[in-house]
């Protein structure tokens, strides 16, 4: 199903998506709690998580559903979830919405910064 939260920057309020937790393993997992680097890659024009332990730099990425995903973290816009099929497969699954739009709007309230901060707190 994947691991869904919640991103704050500035005025904008998006939901998060992420593969389940299973510790920090590669591209499997999501990224533990912590306050991490945000670096933008001016070749990709996209923020990267620099410093998570283990991990190669993880990009925030377009994607609406579990099955979408490419990188451990994608974000959309919305005041709730959504239910749909993905790009790649039939089922309907949770999703969160407008992600491509909800990136853009995410690079431009980080105002294209070079640096930013990103705290991920885990709620039980």
């Amino acid at each position: 199903m994947g691991t869904f939260g919640a991103v704050s920057v500035g005025d904008l309020r998006c939901y998060s998506i992420e593969r389940p937790y299973k510790p920090n393993a590669g591209m499997i997992s999501a990224v533990p709690a912590g306050a991490y680097t945000l670096q933008l890659n001016a070749r990709i024009k996209r923020y990267e998580l620099t410093d998570v332990p283990l991990r190669k730099p993880l990009r925030i990425s377009v994607a609406n559903t579990i099955d979408d995903l490419k990188d451990p973290l994608a974000i959309g816009l919305g005041d709730r979830l959504g239910y749909m099929r993905s790009s790649t497969s039939k089922p309907y699954r949770w999703a969160v919405r407008n992600s491509e739009h909800a990136l853009d709007l995410f690079m431009r309230e980080l105002r294209h910064e070079e640096q930013a901060l990103l705290v991920i707190v885990w709620e039980a």
